[in-house]
């Protein structure tokens, strides 16, 4: 088979890209340092334990083979190599870019121009937290961001000539072109180390163990020229969980925005045997908080895969395709008038194209593991606590609505006779779940004097996320669980107290509670739940100030249940006081003397005194954010999490508002008095025991002799190595 040089081979990934088995030397001396370009002419070598680095962007040209047994590395730029001969990998290419790139970097990695065949043994290890590109012609390396962008997006488009599978697209399919004639053969789920949630921005992906590859042969086991043999097992990605200490899989760049990978291979037949792919999830969505209206990022979509050769054949390959990024986390600050909060939309999860000109077939095992739509992000809005004054000032309102779970929409295209379509297999596809909503009003301020109402409560608003619609045309599918909703308005201030002749105030009125829950997304086998409204209940009501007349306790607000009516208060109204004295002597002539006096005394005393009373000591909660981290492979039972400290004025209470999660517990109960700490623990119980992210906030209400209140503290958990 000739030879075609203007199509190139193209192995594109951004990341961490692990090529075979597994090698790292745990040793290494300071090896040969080039920094300018460097032109090495016939055969060369790097043998074992020896180490060459290409310095600040140094180019490496050989002018013959190139055989790499030993390190080839780069340091303070891109590894860039040309390679005239053909290439033999066996031991280590390593190009690990810095965290912060300059303005304008695109974060290239490796970048391999061949113009021979290209092997990488079961052996051979390939690790950058950058761009990868191998290629036959220096014309096809992808140089600017819109060419990333463009190879990106094709991926995902229903084009490409001859034979082809994929892309996923939405149902239904297009009537022009075959559905996938894929018979229906559902998966066992993923075991608890396959199935796992990975968050690319500071996780884990690995795996130690390699499959061995075998080269394309004839049927006399004869080597097959110009063709390209892929095999072992490939990992692509930033881990979440910490690998073994001989292999430290890099971060990547903070610019590096979208990862896939490209095999385009121009004359060469492509051969896939015992090859299995892990890549990245999207990654997840910025956070927003600190302000009175945020929006968190949405989450991204995943790696894409595209593969294109004049033939391509398939023989044990296994694929996970990874997650959509979740939604970013959005919480407003304590001091809004009307604190708005949306979280960020989960993404889509990875998609795959594989186009062969002239033929595809599968010989063996196709399995792909379709990845999940990404959580909506969690919102959490707080309205500010109204002014005391006369009147009150009324509470701040809360609006908070959950980030829609990422869709999971699994058609497999098939264009063309594709044979062996039997052979693949696809796992359950699900939509993302649907954000949390948690909404808190603001209590109305308090009447400062008489005939002073007190404020209205602030209204809450809470919209739990829609769950991703999940859709297969032969395959299991189940839409995401919608989002859960929690709604806690404002209660109503007291009114002013007034005096024996000046009246009371008027109690505030509770602010309105308006809960819904996020409904779960379709599926073609089961739709997601829908969500749970955790709380509606409207505010209560303010109680009245005592005075003449007594002002009027407060209405509740409106809610499921409605809040309590606020108490009347006391009626100071007495009646003046008088004293009346009355003498009456009678004498008469039979000489008796009668005297009768009569004394009235009616006395009314009213000591009315009023003292500004001192300052409440104002309440602390603290921290207000905890992250915790539990190892499986070294696990502790349960795990203590730091406390949380409560200060504020003595004779106060505090008690949780809602219910802990499942893997987070309060071993010395949910209520308690001020000053004191709560103790936390991870009690070792999880709904899925898998590697995962979670997060809660716990809202702890405060009652001191003055009011009530609501604080809040997010506790984030990691749960890695299962």
């Amino acid at each position: 088979m000739s030879k075609v040089k203007n199509r190139g081979l193209w192995l594109v990934a951004i990341v961490a890209l692990v090529i075979g088995g597994v090698l790292w030397f745990r040793a290494r001396d300071a090896g040969t340092i080039y920094r300018i370009d460097t032109t090495l002419i016939g055969d060369t070598a790097v043998l074992a334990g020896e180490r060459i680095v290409m310095k600040d962007g140094a180019a490496l040209r050989v002018e013959g083979d190139l055989s790499v047994d030993g390190t080839l590395e780069c340091e303070g730029g891109p590894l860039s190599v040309t390679v005239t001969g053909s290439l033999t990998v066996l031991g280590t290419l390593r190009c690990v870019r810095d965290a912060d790139i300059a303005e304008g970097d695109l974060g290239q990695g490796v970048m391999l121009v061949v113009g021979g065949d290209i092997e990488f043994t079961s052996d051979s290890v390939v690790m950058t937290n950058g761009h990868l590109q191998i290629t036959d012609d220096p014309s096809r390396i992808a140089r600017t961001q819109e060419e990333i962008d463009r190879l990106y997006d094709a991926t995902a488009e229903d084009s490409g000539d001859g034979f082809r599978m994929g892309p996923f697209i939405d149902i239904p399919l297009d009537p022009s072109q075959l559905s996938s004639d894929i018979p229906e053969r559902r998966l066992a789920p993923r075991t608890q180390s396959e199935y796992r949630e990975i968050r690319v921005a500071s996780g884990n992906i690995f795996v130690p163990t390699a499959y061995a590859q075998e080269p394309a042969a004839d049927e006399a086991g004869n080597l097959v020229p110009n063709t390209v043999r892929i095999g072992g097992t490939w990992i692509v990605g930033d881990p979440t969980q910490a690998p073994p200490a001989e292999l430290q899989v890099p971060t990547p760049p903070k610019k590096i925005k979208k990862i896939f990978l490209v095999f385009d291979f121009g004359g060469r037949e492509m051969h896939i045997r015992d090859f299995t792919l892990y890549g990245p999830d999207g990654r997840d969505g910025a956070d927003d908080t600190g302000k009175c209206t945020v929006k968190s990022g949405d989450g991204a979509d995943a790696y894409r895969l595209f593969i294109t050769a004049p033939w391509v054949n398939i023989n044990n390959f296994t694929i996970y395709l990874g997650y959509g990024g979740n939604g970013g986390f959005a919480e407003t600050s304590e001091d809004c008038e009307h604190g708005r909060a949306t979280g960020g939309n989960g993404g889509a999860p990875s998609n795959m194209k594989i186009v062969g000109e002239q033929g595809i077939s599968i010989t063996g095992a196709f399995t792909i593991h379709p990845g999940q739509g990404g959580r909506g992000g969690q919102a959490v809005a707080h309205g500010r606590k109204g002014a005391d004054g006369c009147p009150g000032e009324k509470g701040g309102d809360a609006t908070a609505t959950g980030g829609t779970g990422g869709d999971n929409k699994k058609g497999l295209k098939v264009t063309g006779a594709v044979s062996g379509t039997e052979n693949v297999q696809i796992s359950k596809v699900v939509g993302g779940d649907g954000g949390s909503a948690d909404a808190f009003g603001g209590d109305g301020g308090n009447g400062t004097g008489k005939a002073c109402a007190g404020g209205n409560g602030g209204m809450a608003t809470a919209t739990g996320g829609t769950g991703g619609d999940a859709t297969s045309r032969n395959f299991e599918s189940q839409g995401g669980r919608g989002g859960d909703a929690t709604s806690k308005p404002g209660a109503g201030g007291k009114g002013g107290t007034g005096s024996v002749k000046d009246p009371g105030g008027n109690g505030g009125n509770g602010g309105d509670a308006v809960a819904a829950e996020g409904k779960g997304g379709s599926g073609k086998t089961a739709n997601g739940g829908d969500g749970e409204v955790l709380d509606e209940t409207g505010g209560n009501g303010g109680n009245g100030g005592d005075g003449c007349n007594e002002g009027k306790g407060g209405a509740g607000g409106s809610g499921n249940p409605d809040g309590e009516k606020g108490a009347d208060g006391k009626n100071l109204c007495q009646v003046e006081g008088n004293q009346n004295d009355n003498a009456n002597t009678n004498d008469n002539t039979n000489g008796n003397q009668n005297t009768n006096t009569n004394q009235n005394t009616n006395t009314n005393q009213n000591d009315n005194e009023n003292t500004n009373e001192a300052p409440e000591e104002p309440v602390t909660v603290g921290p207000t954010t905890i992250s915790f981290v539990y190892d499986h492979a070294r696990p502790q039972c349960p795990l203590p999490i730091i406390p949380i400290t409560i200060n504020g004025p003595a004779g106060s209470e505090w008690s949780f508002v809602n219910q802990l999660p499942i893997w987070l517990s309060a071993p010395q109960g949910t209520a308690g008095s001020i000053p004191g700490v709560i103790s936390l623990q991870f009690p070792c119980q999880l709904d899925r025991y898998e590697n995962q992210q979670q997060s809660h906030t716990i809202q702890i209400k405060i009652e001191t002799p003055r009011g009530e209140d609501v604080k809040t503290v997010k506790v984030n958990g990691s749960f890695t190595n299962f």
